[in-house]
């Protein structure tokens, strides 16, 4: 029998899940904590203090950057992408940060005109090369390093709760906060036969470019927050919670 009291589940990492269900708690929004991501440390050593720009596109680049222990140049160009991984940096020290409200593209975009020839740039993310940014870079005749100091594994934690949530809430809001995240929810969602309980659910997501990935996995009921940061993203499922009180 279908639960007919809308919940809401949370499938970030597990410390990123802890950290809005605080925030859902205190607009009393019921929901359950089910990730679907592991993140671990990438244990490798990189000289900050030899990078003209350091660019942050996520908070788990600075957490498991370590940049606060590292030596770094004294007129060094930090750039955020996002308002929380901006908040999360700003905790760590006091640095001068340019933070850009969007995505890659909207990065791209603002970090031109800062760029002069030799420029070395390093970019601590989860992966060991990112060819876009690195061509981009290229054009300016600037050296750039994608620096993986953390893996994102799609690993699905509690997979119990995970099916027993989408077989018995018919009436649920899943937000979605990353391509990663998209593509581990279509993947069980396939792996478990679950395609006939997500029709009726909301999927509230943090970009455009997350959305695309749901529409790849044949989901409906899509909702894009206004601008792709944790406030927006709560002040919509507040929105489509209430819509079904």
């Amino acid at each position: 029998m279908n639960n007919k009291i809308m919940k809401i589940l949370l499938t970030r990492p597990k410390n990123d899940s802890i950290k809005t269900s605080k925030t859902l708690r205190k607009f009393s929004l019921a929901f359950e904590i089910s990730p679907l991501l592991k993140i671990k440390k990438h244990k490798c050593d990189v000289d900050y203090s030899k990078f003209d720009i350091i660019i942050f596109s996520s908070k788990n680049g600075v957490r498991y950057s370590d940049i606060d222990n590292r030596k770094i140049k004294e007129n060094v160009l930090i750039f955020t992408v996002g308002t929380e991984t901006t908040k999360l940096l700003n905790k760590k020290a006091n640095y001068k940060i340019l933070n850009v409200e969007g995505n890659i593209f909207k990065l791209k975009n603002q970090i031109r005109v800062f760029l002069k020839k030799g420029m070395k740039i390093l970019h601590p993310t989860f992966r060991n090369k990112n060819t876009e940014l690195e061509n981009f870079f290229l054009k300016f005749k600037c050296n750039y390093t994608a620096f993986k100091c953390y893996n994102s594994e799609m690993v699905n934690v509690c997979e119990t709760n995970f099916i027993n949530f989408i077989m018995q809430n018919d009436q649920a809001i899943i937000p979605i906060y990353s391509s990663l995240t998209a593509n581990a929810f279509i993947k069980e969602m396939k792996r478990n036969n679950l395609e006939a309980f997500c029709t009726n659910k909301k999927f509230v997501v943090i970009s455009q470019k997350v959305k695309k990935e749901l529409v790849k996995g044949k989901l409906d009921n899509i909702f894009v927050a206004e601008k792709p940061d944790e406030k927006h993203m709560i002040k919509l499922i507040k929105e489509k919670y209430l819509e079904d009180e």
